[in-house]
């Protein structure tokens, strides 16, 4: 894929190597800026990997990226280390969110996961656009989902929650599957994992979302 637009990727490189190869794709005016977090494996999943953010500063060959990525692995000397194809990122709101695994936002998609994370786990070629970045996310769509939260951390019940009105009577079962969802600890999705334990090959992955929707033949030696 040859874009000039943001894109992101998942990637299973160490996080040294990956900063270190990165940030000369910035020295050489390749990319602008980049951002990642590591990811630890869900109860369904065999192996902690990177999601990825990269925009770039002219158009770019995202193709490239497997070779240039590729890393020795030394448990698997055949195979080494790299990414999975890269995809058109939609925002960098859905890509942090995600990537945070902020309960508001995966509540809004009738997901949930075991591992959260927070700012902190960030990892970026400019820590200033970062900032910027992180402080634009615009949450106003998670508003209700806040609501939701804020009740379950002050013990109230979703009953509570129905008697503010800002849920519409066609929605009810909708923000009740949302309120079961904001404290689970188990990791629900509504596609297979992009790790999973059997790893399964010819996967086709959304990277905003980080689960499979799909197959392909080119993912069978990076899954």
């Amino acid at each position: 894929m040859r874009t000039s637009k943001p894109f992101s990727t998942i990637s299973y490189n160490s996080d040294k190597y990956i900063t270190s190869k990165l940030n000369d794709l910035v020295s050489a005016g390749k990319i602008s800026f980049w951002c990642a977090i590591r990811h630890k494996p869900e109860s369904d999943e065999k192996k902690s990997h990177l999601h990825v953010y990269i925009n770039p500063s002219c158009m770019f060959q995202t193709d490239d990226l497997k070779s240039y990525l590729a890393e020795v692995d030394p448990d698997n000397l055949k195979l080494p280390l790299t990414c999975i194809t890269a995809r058109p990122s939609k925002t960098f709101d859905d890509w942090v969110l995600y990537s945070l695994h902020d309960k508001r936002y995966l509540a809004s998609k009738g997901l949930s996961r075991e591992h959260h994370y927070n700012r902190n786990a960030l990892f970026t070629s400019d820590v200033n656009e970062l900032d910027m970045l992180f402080n634009e996310v615009d949450m106003c769509k998670y508003t209700v989902y806040q609501t939701l939260l804020d009740f379950k951390q002050e013990g109230k019940t979703f009953e509570q929650f129905l008697m503010t009105g800002q849920c519409p009577i066609q929605q009810i079962r909708n923000y009740a599957f949302a309120w079961s969802l904001l404290d689970s600890v188990a990791c629900i999705r509504q596609e297979p994992t992009h790790t999973p334990i059997d790893e399964p090959q010819n996967q086709l992955v959304d990277v905003e979302t980080g689960e499979i929707v799909g197959s392909i033949s080119e993912f069978e030696d990076f899954s």
